[in-house]
């Protein structure tokens, strides 16, 4: 059973939330808005669970988590119990099965502007590296669904104009009008003919961030395509412009 999405709901919950109080926006909240847009897996055996360790082991050594690290992937350099190695949310059985039904993993981005913060060239680039950290992070996974949810602003936006330098990678964060018409995939090697050459301000950071948790700084060798599957702009009270993708990494 693949997870069956209301991408137009949640579009609604962040927009009407964002026209009424865009200041007490941040990323747990989204993952709230998206687990109330989707009321039906709650009534599944308590589904969706959060903070999911990636490595939880029992007295014998045995794994107890549902999240699945490919062993075939390259390996995480932090893998215990903190936030670089937990799944912001879980829809599935927590038994390790694969077999069951349902097994999706979310990671959960918000990028705005931060209150008495002036953002610079270096925290766009950390910023942009911690969302394709997380993209990274969910390609090491052997769960059978990946997605991640992103809401930018107008600043982030510009900034993933001059970092991506009109390169065909970028493809995936164009901002569309709901369900692309035609299929949008990029495959994660292709960063790496950008990642290591463009000459943006906030390179070491975005390169830091991105791999901060790997043991190397290449896209190609974790393997893994992005395909877009919803894009839309959203509006905030004061008129400033947001934009939501969803998208999953295979």
């Amino acid at each position: 059973m693949d997870f069956k999405f209301n991408f137009d709901k949640f579009y609604e919950k962040v927009r009407m939330h964002l026209m009424a109080e865009r200041n007490v926006m941040d990323k747990g909240l989204l993952r709230y808005l998206f687990i109330e847009a989707h009321p039906k897996y709650r009534e599944i055996n308590g589904m969706p669970y959060i903070d999911v360790l990636y490595k939880s082991a029992d007295r014998k050594g045995n794994s107890i988590t549902p999240i699945i690290v490919n062993d075939k992937k390259p390996s995480l350099s932090v893998l215990n119990d903190s936030d670089f190695s937990k799944a912001n949310l879980y829809y599935g059985s927590l038994e390790q099965d694969n077999n069951k039904d349902l097994d999706a993993v979310f990671s959960f981005i918000l990028h705005k502007d931060k209150l008495f913060t002036k953002r610079n060239s270096a925290a766009y680039g950390k910023e942009a590296g911690e969302f394709f950290g997380e993209l990274n992070k969910l390609a090491v996974l052997g769960n059978k669904e990946r997605y991640f949810v992103y809401v930018f602003d107008l600043p982030m936006k510009l900034y993933y104009g001059e970092l991506l330098g009109g390169y065909p990678s970028g493809a995936f964060l164009k901002i569309g009008e709901g369900i692309p018409k035609e299929k949008v995939e990029v495959d994660a090697k292709d960063f790496d003919a950008w990642a290591q050459h463009y000459h943006t301000a906030g390179q070491s950071q975005f390169l830091q961030k991105a791999f901060s948790i790997f043991y190397g700084s290449k896209f190609a060798i974790l393997d893994y395509k992005v395909e877009t599957l919803y894009s839309s702009m959203l509006i905030d009270g004061r008129g400033e412009k947001y934009y939501l993708i969803i998208g999953c990494v295979k």
